[in-house]
């Protein structure tokens, strides 16, 4: 149980740093753990409204909103519009270039942030 949040943690830290902030990171781990709802195309999709992702993340629609833009600048992730029941809903898929640079080693861990706080434990301990 234990292992398994640590990785979990280190997967979200690794969408954190690829992402290059908070929310994205979020956004990215979500899309890159769901399960694909949707098969179009021969494509697996993961199908899902703004609002849906604000709600599954625990993030505001508008950091939703502000995060989207900057996964698909960094090509981590594909967005389509399609159909689902009678409403138009973005479709999502995780590229092949963000598991390539997510498996590798380049991912740097520790943000700037992180290595304040260890430096700021070493001079207390």
């Amino acid at each position: 149980m234990f292992n398994q949040k640590r990785r979990l943690r280190t997967y979200l830290t690794r969408c954190i740093t690829l992402a290059g902030s908070l929310p994205a990171g979020v956004l990215l781990f979500y899309l890159k753990s769901a399960t694909p709802n949707r098969r179009l195309k021969h494509r697996e999709y993961v199908a899902v409204t703004h609002e849906e992702l604000a709600r599954a993340t625990l993030l505001t629609p508008r950091q939703v909103r502000n995060a989207l833009p900057t996964l698909y600048k960094k090509g981590w992730v594909v967005a389509e519009q399609h159909r689902r029941g009678y409403k138009t809903v973005n479709h999502y898929i995780v590229t092949k270039e963000f598991y390539e640079a997510f498996e590798s080693d380049d991912v740097k861990y520790h943000t700037e942030e992180s290595t304040q706080v260890a430096a700021w434990k070493a001079t207390q301990g």
